[in-house]
């Protein structure tokens, strides 16, 4: 999973942590989510405090946007995790009734095998006869 830091600086107002914020924050959920096998959404505790930024600057306006493209790739992401876990089922079901099929067609196999065998041996016995 590979996340992007995005640095905003807010020149209008006294926000100009926010980038510094930003960075560290991402830092830290890469730093978690990268080496995993395992992927998991994580929220950067910047996203928490979105809400008491003044949306009307310029980098407020940003980082609302991006609190909401966060939220929205959740979302996505969950409902992926959820169609592999389906999909991770409909294998195993057809993995599963793969083997019953091949289990018959190995019994059958045999089967046949032993009818001919049988049959060779009649016909020899009887061309000796």
């Amino acid at each position: 999973v590979n996340l992007i830091a995005v640095v905003v600086f807010d020149h209008e107002s006294d926000h100009h942590s926010v980038g510094t914020v930003l960075s560290r924050e991402w830092d830290k959920v890469n730093s978690d989510v990268v080496g995993n096998e395992t992927t998991t959404t994580k929220t950067p505790a910047f996203v928490s405090q979105v809400s008491e930024l003044d949306c009307s600057t310029n980098s407020g306006k940003i980082i609302c946007e991006m609190q909401s493209q966060i939220n929205t790739l959740e979302q996505q992401v969950t409902s992926m995790h959820c169609l592999l876990k389906e999909y991770q089922k409909s294998f195993e079901t057809i993995n599963k009734k793969l083997d019953s099929i091949n289990q018959a067609n190995a019994l059958v196999t045999t089967d046949v095998t032993q009818a001919i065998e049988k049959t060779t041996e009649r016909i020899f016995a009887t061309n000796e006869a």
